[in-house]
């Protein structure tokens, strides 16, 4: 399996891929299950992913006539390459134990193999990166919207202790989309 927990390793996986770009910024997202248990009634069809634009996200929308995703097998966060001219976004999943709190460990996590997708920032309309709540500033909200009303709900937190690229690189990517 490929190691994606140093950044050597990560930029390797991307590079594999063909999805490196001028300037690269790796860094983890996960799913936001809050936002999907405390959603709306469309979240038990379509709260798994972007069928129609990314195919691997985290999603809602409008367009509910494609709710089969390649996250509906149980995907739980994105390896991201945030490039000059848009997003690369390689599925995780976990691999064994448990969720604490709602986040998998890094080490309990894989690649999901040939899941490896790019949206460039033209079709991205919104961005919405801000503190998960008033209390909890070690976690971010990244809510992406696109063209087709699809969102992907995902979180960061600032610090992954297994990923030592990780808090640099993720507080490059708040500050650039931060409000």
């Amino acid at each position: 399996m490929q190691d994606f927990k140093t950044l050597e390793g990560a930029t390797a996986i991307f590079q594999s891929l063909n999805a490196l770009g001028q300037e690269n910024n790796i860094f983890l997202l996960r799913r936001d299950t809050q936002h999907e248990i405390s959603g709306n009634a469309m979240a038990a069809g379509a709260a798994a992913g972007m069928a129609a634009v990314v195919g691997i996200g985290f999603a809602r929308g409008k367009d509910t006539s494609s709710t089969a995703t390649v996250l509906d097998d149980g995907a739980d966060s994105l390896l991201v390459n945030a490039t000059e001219s848009g997003m690369y976004f390689i599925a995780l999943k976990r691999t064994s134990g448990i969720t604490l709190a709602g986040f998998t460990s890094v080490d309990k996590m894989e690649l999901v193999p040939n899941q490896c997708q790019f949206v460039s920032y033209a079709q991205m309309n919104k961005f919405v990166v801000k503190n998960f709540s008033f209390i909890q500033k070690k976690i971010q909200k990244v809510y992406i919207t696109y063209d087709n009303d699809m969102t992907m709900f995902l979180i960061g937190r600032t610090v992954e202790k297994e990923l030592p690229y990780h808090e640099a690189n993720f507080a490059k990517f708040v500050a650039k989309f931060k409000k």
